[in-house]
């Protein structure tokens, strides 16, 4: 018997696992990078809980995102350490101010954090339940060493609760058509569904994704289309993702055409002609695929496809089927991103789980075999520890390597290294791109490159992005330091004095 038979053992690995992903889904939390569009969401979830407290319903639409889950779980931890701050220190400290933001910063961050934990754990436990212990800990290896997965997962932004609700809403649906039949598991797809789409209006995919499974099931549990047996679970499944955005949403009690047509009205530009610089090309998601994920889930998801058409005669029906769901899902919604003209490499996170699940198939089948099996233990230990190091190799800045300076990107390294000056809380700093992003980690003064510094005065320093020219303006200041992470230069410092 190998070590990882042992029950005992394979408890502790998963309790291990889960201990150090949670080590750098929580490590620096709130002080290690300020998203390019947190300032955005600030500003929503300060004006959606203003709106609250004065019941004032129909301002609760702060965005046409709609973005309602983000702000339920971050304004109630903001607002309550914001409260607790104020009990304590009788009164409440400005947003943007050095010596508190990062707490701030924390607290909006925990609850999407502590979601996507929440997510990976409960990503085994059904994975489990639908292809068995060994399927679940190697997608769950996999899936938690992601560093563009992990980061994005901290931001302060909707596409973290899109990603765990989106893939909650599928793998419930997948447990009722494959597992037992329970319509509790129906109920919960479509309450998960109703919470993605308050998360970002991309989340209607599972829409058509939904009548899609419950169409093929239909087919294949009565050989034919009965309507009579159809209907009744779709109607189930819509009513509850129709009545979760309802309740979650205040805007949705007073305003619910205009609400509604918002939300849609987003999804339609989004779609056609792009928001912020989007573009159409599909290119941007084959060049990202090496940068947002690391070479083990791109080189075992193959391998989990070879895996299932090896496996499809000698494996059970229900198992066929889930993999039949599962590459419709990566599929179709790898196409609505290819059709629809606004681009991101983020947009294609909510793929990942679905394509580690596969992976962990297709490593499970290559353990499977008689001559590697009694390699079992020291290949699996191989794999965690070189997940754990590339996830260790890409800590702190998760995301760097995908999204750079343009998001803030290792901005807070720079100002750290300026921070160390002994007159820093009285320098004056220009930062270009997004000096926002690295505003409320410097001690002193941050301006953009177009704003006019008073009295026309120099800047003391200036932080450009490492690929970007000084301004001509500014064309007398001297290189300083270069800000580097990981061999790569992220920002210039020049001296101006």
């Amino acid at each position: 018997m190998h070590l990882l038979d042992n029950k005992l053992i394979q408890k502790l690995s998963i309790l291990g696992l889960i201990a150090v992903i949670s080590f750098f889904m929580y490590y620096r939390l709130g002080s290690v990078m300020f998203n390019a569009d947190a300032h955005f969401w600030y500003q929503r979830t300060f004006g959606f809980m203003n709106a609250i407290q004065k019941g004032d319903w129909a301002d609760t639409n702060q965005n046409p995102k709609p973005g309602v889950t983000v702000m339920w779980m971050s304004g109630i931890t903001i607002e309550s350490f914001l409260t607790l701050y104020e009990k304590i220190y009788h009164f409440r400290p400005q947003l943007y101010t050095f010596d508190t933001f990062k707490y701030i910063n924390f607290v909006a961050e925990f609850p999407l954090a502590t979601l996507a934990l929440i997510f990976l754990i409960t990503f085994y436990l059904f994975t489990k339940k639908l292809l068995g212990k060994p399927t679940a800990f190697f997608s769950l290896i996999l899936l938690g060493f992601q560093p563009f997965f992990i980061g994005v997962s901290r931001y302060f932004h909707g596409d973290g609760t899109l990603i765990v609700f989106m893939n909650l809403s599928a793998i419930t649906l997948l447990l009722y058509l494959c597992l037992n039949r329970k319509t509790i598991f129906l109920i919960l797809s479509g309450i998960f569904g109703g919470l993605a789409f308050l998360a970002k209006t991309q989340a209607i995919f599972l829409i058509p994704f939904t009548l899609l499974c419950l169409f093929i099931d239909n087919l294949l549990t009565n050989k034919k289309i009965i309507l009579q047996k159809l209907i009744p679970h779709l109607l189930i499944w819509f009513a509850f993702f129709s009545l979760t955005i309802f309740i979650i949403y205040p805007a949705m009690w007073v305003k619910p055409i205009q609400t509604i047509q918002n939300m849609l009205s987003e999804g339609m530009l989004v779609a056609d002609v792009g928001k912020n610089g989007g573009t159409g090309s599909v290119s941007i998601y084959f060049k990202a695929i090496p940068k947002i994920s690391t070479f083990l889930i791109y080189l075992a998801f193959p391998l989990g496809i070879f895996a299932v058409f090896a496996k499809w005669r000698k494996t059970n029906f229900n198992t066929n089927k889930v993999f039949l769901y599962i590459f419709s899902f990566v599929f179709f919604y790898f196409l609505q991103m290819c059709l629809v003209f606004q681009k991101s490499e983020r947009y294609l996170l909510p793929l990942f789980p679905f394509v580690a699940l596969f992976g962990g198939y297709g490593l499970n089948y290559i353990l499977e075999n008689a001559k590697i099996a009694k390699y079992k233990t020291t290949l699996t230990l191989g794999l965690f520890v070189l997940s754990f190091a590339i996830m260790l190799y890409n800590t702190p800045h998760y995301t760097a390597l995908a999204e750079a300076s343009p998001w803030g990107a290792v901005y807070v390294d720079a100002a750290e290294y300026l921070n160390q000056k002994p007159n820093a809380v009285d320098l004056k700093v220009v930062a270009s791109p997004k000096e926002h992003t690295f505003r409320p980690f410097f001690k002193g003064t941050t301006y953009g490159k177009g704003e006019t510094l008073p009295n026309n005065t120099s800047p003391d320093y200036l932080v450009v992005a490492g690929k970007e020219y000084i301004p001509e303006k500014y064309n007398y200041c001297i290189f300083e330091h270069d800000v580097v992470f990981r061999s790569k230069v992220y920002w210039k410092i020049y001296s101006c004095k």
